[in-house]
């Protein structure tokens, strides 16, 4: 299942990506950890995009459907801003799309717009949870480094 990646209309990349990521938030750590419920701010979207920090790629299927994306905020890095680096909102193939190709194919992807956007240093986010083992394996063998856990708390 090869899927077409570029950049369209903004609008509705947007409100698909927003559908896309409706589609795992239940099953995600931070819900059922924390029981937040899924509420997009549509204007803070367009303000960061109008801001020209928001950088993303989608993946569609032959059908047009939105498959897989990445979303991110770029921004010089705070340490030296001869490094332009990109912070990692979402990242995600959609559950029924699933598999070795498209994975390879996002992150192909997502190194094309790094490389597009002159972004030296990127993150991907990856779950803790056990099943998703093989995906951080997958990236420190495609050269991503294992640099730092993140231990989240909701105040309260």
């Amino acid at each position: 299942m090869n899927l077409i990646y570029q950049n369209g209309v903004w609008e509705k990349d947007r409100d698909d990506v927003i559908e896309l990521c409706r589609t795992w938030w239940a099953d995600s750590l931070f819900y059922k950890l924390y029981n937040i419920p899924y509420k997009v701010d549509i204007e803070m979207f367009n303000r960061v995009h109008e801001s020209g920090h928001l950088i993303y790629i989608v993946g569609r299927n032959g059908k047009g459907q939105l498959d897989a994306c990445y979303v991110g905020v770029k921004s010089p890095y705070m340490f030296n801003p001869d490094v332009m680096s990109a912070a990692e909102i979402v990242w995600c193939v959609r559950k029924e799309a699933r598999c070795f190709e498209n994975l390879v194919g996002l992150i192909n992807a997502i190194q094309n717009l790094m490389e597009k956007e002159s972004i030296l240093e990127w993150n991907l986010n990856v779950s803790n949870e056990e099943r998703y083992n093989s995906v951080g394996k997958f990236l420190n063998a495609r050269g991503y480094d294992f640099m730092d856990k993140t231990f989240t708390k909701l105040r309260g």
